[in-house]
């Protein structure tokens, strides 16, 4: 059964790294594939610190069943900024799905 265009907002924080994180949010493009099989890419750059900001850009991990839904895991490495070269982890859930209109 084909799953509906819909999306997920994505509002967590990287890891601390060289004293400081960064948090980043923003939506997932809408689903490509089926059923919770389907997945999602987020592409974001995290808030600033410091003068540097880090951009994202992963696909999300199969979609797992929830009590109202589903939600997907998201977990990646930002590219290499800052003035001194380094990268921040992240590791969380998306929200829930939100129809597209």
């Amino acid at each position: 059964m084909p799953q509906k265009t819909h999306v997920h907002i994505v509002a967590r924080k990287t890891s601390s790294d060289l004293g400081h994180l960064h948090f980043f949010s923003g939506f997932t493009t809408p689903a490509a594939g089926e059923d919770l099989a389907h997945t999602h890419r987020f592409q974001v750059a995290a808030a600033a610190y410091d003068g540097h900001d880090h951009a994202i850009d992963v696909e999300t991990e199969p979609g797992t069943k929830t009590g109202t839904g589903h939600v997907h895991l998201v977990r990646g490495v930002t590219d290499t900024g800052g003035p001194t070269p380094h990268t921040h982890r992240f590791h969380d859930l998306t929200g829930p799905s939100l129809p597209v209109r």
